[in-house]
């Protein structure tokens, strides 16, 4: 071959070189917006943009001043200009490639941690990894020690809670503070120190797989659509009750070799009239409201993905929550807390049932510690019967009534005023009022005895001395 044709031939791979490099380096910067890693690749491709900015820097001050920085530019021809070996060049840029690449993959790690980029919601990040395979046999390793702040953060478990921003979340976070959180919700949660908070659609099935790509040991789903709100709008209860815990559920079993702890948050909703006097763990489900029937669709799934070892579920039917602190939110078993919190602090209270309804209670300090212990059990003698009914107190309204007067005394109690809602009464009444919760309690889970047990729970853990 003539040295013209080797010219030639040096020529044109050189342009074919370039142009497969614009594509890349387009492609490359493309995904890198795309997935928020803007800065992890200015850093891995360091090389390429000294590159650049040697070739505006010497336009630009040649422009301004009719002299040159470099010999020429780009910056790999003024090393030529200066004597340097076209090979010895490019091993020497090789090497220089190699150490910027490990430094961007560190800066990665250590800004994924932080909570920085690479967030596929717009303001947040994941500091979540990969679960051990030790949980296959039912238990997540060192999840007691860790729940109770033993270990290092090194050893923090690694939790998500989706549904962070409501009462039960926002308790529990506090609860696990110090620990590796994600906490999601519709609306973004309180910010708290070293977890991260996500605002997310959580029934767009992308966001399920997004959350499931941080591969938390412990996904603890709290989210829903209360009972009120799921019986007034049908479309939306069923969209966010179950259609997000499928997308959730589905997004787990399409990750290859994982298997996370699923707490979900079920209700005593699940079951429907007529009752025996006390409900056993195994009483058949026939709900009565969309509400009951959208938890009770989602225990199914819950078992079914258990089963077939996609998932680690727990399904808790939890009691009436109560006393829960805050303003009233739109669930039907509301007023339970309301005619209690409202007189504590000096607010009259609306009380839309007789006062002879019964029905079954735990504090929110119960309900965290149902939540705490469900993530660390041992789920192998559960088999594939995951759903338990919770430890509570079965009380009818004027026994918490007589529990205010004790402790607040009668002027509390008359600030209650009977406003009767047929509506609200007639869900209530479909309501189970007792169970035998044996099951839970052989697995070690504990409750409230008394209602005085749960107005003092409420005033410790708000800091609230009641109006007398």
């Amino acid at each position: 071959m003539s040295p013209v044709d080797r010219r030639a031939r040096h020529a044109a791979s050189e342009v074919l070189c370039d142009t497969g490099s614009v594509a890349l380096g387009g492609a490359l910067g493309a995904i890198a917006v795309c997935i928020k890693h803007e800065i992890v690749l200015a850093i891995v491709g360091g090389l390429f943009v000294v590159e650049a900015l040697s070739v505006i820097i010497q336009v630009a001050y040649y422009k301004r001043t009719q002299k040159r920085i470099f010999l020429m530019a780009p910056m790999h021809h003024h090393f030529e200009k200066k004597g340097w070996a076209y090979s010895q060049i490019v091993i020497r840029f090789w090497i220089i490639s190699l150490i910027l690449a490990l430094i961007g993959l560190t800066t990665l790690k250590v800004r994924q941690r932080a909570g920085g980029a690479g967030d596929p919601f717009p303001s947040r990040a994941f500091p979540l990894s990969s679960t051990g395979a030790s949980r296959q046999a039912g238990v997540v390793p060192h999840f007691h020690a860790r729940l109770s702040g033993g270990g290092n953060r090194g050893d923090a478990m690694q939790a998500m809670i989706i549904g962070a921003a409501g009462m039960l979340g926002r308790k529990l976070a506090a609860a696990l503070v110090g620990q590796d959180l994600t906490l999601v919700d519709a609306v973004a949660p309180a910010a708290m120190p070293g977890a991260v908070t996500l605002a997310a659609d959580l029934a767009d099935p992308a966001t399920a797989a997004a959350l499931v790509a941080r591969k938390p040991e412990v996904i603890f789903h709290l989210a829903a659509i209360v009972s009120g709100e799921a019986e007034a709008d049908f479309d939306k209860g069923y969209r966010v009750n179950l259609d997000a815990t499928r997308a959730l559920f589905e997004a787990i079993r399409l990750t290859p070799g994982y298997r996370p702890r699923v707490v979900f948050a079920s209700s005593i909703a699940v079951f429907g009239a007529p009752f025996p006097a006390r409900i056993p763990d195994g009483f058949h489900t026939t709900p009565r409201t969309s509400y009951g029937t959208q938890k009770a669709m989602a225990e199914l799934l819950l078992n079914d993905y258990s089963r077939r070892g996609f998932l680690d579920g727990v399904a808790l039917r939890l009691p009436t929550i109560c006393i829960r602190p805050g303003a009233p939110n739109k669930a039907a078993s509301g007023f339970f807390s309301n005619i209690l919190r409202e007189p504590l602090a000096g607010l009259p209270a609306v009380l839309p049932v007789p006062d002879t309804v019964r029905h079954w209670f735990a504090s929110p300090r119960a309900g965290v510690g149902f939540l705490r212990h469900a993530a660390a059990m041992d789920t192998a003698p559960l088999g594939d019967a995951r759903a338990i009914t919770m430890p509570g107190l079965s009380a009818t309204v004027a026994e918490q009534i007589e529990a205010l007067r004790r402790v607040a005394g009668q002027g509390a109690v008359d600030l209650i005023r009977l406003a009767p809602d047929p509506v609200i009464a007639g869900i209530v009444a479909n309501w189970p009022q007792d169970f035998d919760a044996a099951r839970a309690q052989s697995l070690g889970f504990t409750a409230e005895t008394t209602f005085d047990e749960i107005i003092a729970v409420h005033l410790t853990d708000e800091g609230i001395t009641p109006k007398r």
